[in-house]
């Protein structure tokens, strides 16, 4: 549990805290064991009190935006009537500091909220990388491509958030379908939901006091989602749900009052849900050392062949549905492996067919009992 690192051989966390890679152990580094001194703490540190940054180091137009739409979902809400001190204040991006009797700006407030220069004159680490490769030209490196510090919009993470969202959403397709309510058209489909929580949880799960950049990638068959620091809970609780360990609470309220984000802890097992719904190769969640981050791969691959899946359902019929991703990976390779080995076969009869009065004049073959034949080897 990251409250009991880091373990150390002896009293000096400092020489005598290892960490285990795919090369073997090896001893971390000052900065590590920091980070892990930190993390241990119950609290998220995105609730710093910056009191030498004040309201006018926010990007205004993000934060009204935000604010209407907060207005839009909640039209009755008691904070709209705040002003916009106080409803930062009540939504984690503005406090006090009791202990030295100063308020201002949160970590998580000058995060979402803030101007891109203003942000990594604390945050020097600080980086949004949004990139796009869908086309087939080759010499082409991204099709489309913004980072945090291009200078053509704040470069918080609010505004991040709904620039990479829209590039996501643009490709994917939706279904017509009404909703009974409102008798409007559904555009929030499963993928759409699975998606935003990677999204999100790249966001709200990142460590902006470490080294590494928070990275997006949108491939023709795959979304790749990078963030700097590692898991707080086993892999294992993160895939099955129900556990939540937020490493930046006070960003994940802002997002959550926006009704953006699992809270339960289930956001990352939707996700395994919504891939394997539509049968996909497995998503992959991989932690990295030097620099500390993690990888979410989304592969929109299907786990086996189209044709070969045809013919599983015809054979499985109704338990088609109720096999495991494993299951159903296996037993299609397994059919593949079958229909090579017939098609494999057929080319051997037919070559032995066509060929076989050239063996048996030759001498290559001899009749034993009809209709066996032994092959005669000369070497």
């Amino acid at each position: 549990m990251r409250q009991q690192k880091p373990v150390s051989v002896n009293e000096n966390p400092y020489i005598g805290t290892y960490r285990r890679n795919f090369e073997g152990d090896y001893r971390c580094s000052k900065e590590e064991v920091d980070n892990m001194i930190a993390e241990s703490s119950n609290i998220t540190r995105d609730s710093i009190v910056l009191d030498k940054y004040s309201f006018d180091d926010l990007d205004k137009d993000s934060f009204k935006r935000y604010r209407q739409r907060f207005a839009v979902r909640n039209p009755s809400h008691i904070w709209n009537e705040l002003d916009d001190i106080d409803f930062l204040r009540r939504i984690g991006g503005w406090d006090k500091d009791r202990e030295k009797k100063v308020e201002g700006l949160t970590a998580a407030g000058l995060l979402v909220f803030g101007q891109e220069m203003n942000i990594t004159s604390y945050f020097h680490n600080y980086f949004l990388d949004y990139r796009e490769h869908v086309n087939e030209y080759e010499d082409q490196r991204w099709s489309n491509r913004f980072t945090s510090q291009n200078g053509e919009w704040s470069g918080n993470l609010y505004d991040f958030y709904n620039k990479v969202i829209a590039r996501i959403n643009e490709d994917l397709k939706v279904p017509f379908k009404i909703d009974e309510t409102d008798l409007g058209r559904v555009s929030d489909t499963d993928l759409h939901k699975a998606l935003r929580e990677a999204l999100l949880n790249t966001i709200i799960h990142a460590d902006y006091f470490t080294k590494g950049n928070i990275i997006v990638e949108k491939n023709k068959n795959e979304y790749k989602f990078i963030n700097p620091g590692l898991l707080r809970i086993p892999l294992e609780k993160a895939i099955g749900g129900g556990t939540s360990d937020a490493r930046n609470k006070n960003i994940f309220k802002i997002f959550s009052l926006l009704g953006l984000g699992e809270r339960s802890g289930f956001g990352l097992e939707n996700i395994h849900n919504t891939w394997k719904k539509y049968q996909w190769e497995l998503p992959s969640l991989e932690e990295s050392f030097k620099p500390e981050n993690i990888t979410l791969l989304l592969k929109t691959t299907p786990i086996i062949d189209s044709d070969i899946s045809k013919e599983l359902k015809e054979i499985f019929s109704t338990e088609y549905d109720s096999l495991n991703p494993y299951e159903l990976k296996l037993i299609g390779f397994l059919c593949f492996a079958i229909k090579k080995c017939r098609e494999l076969q057929r080319k051997i009869q037919n070559v032995a067919t066509r060929y076989f009065p050239y063996f048996l004049d030759n001498a290559f073959v001899k009749r034993k009992l009809w209709p066996v034949y032994e092959i005669i080897w000369a070497w």
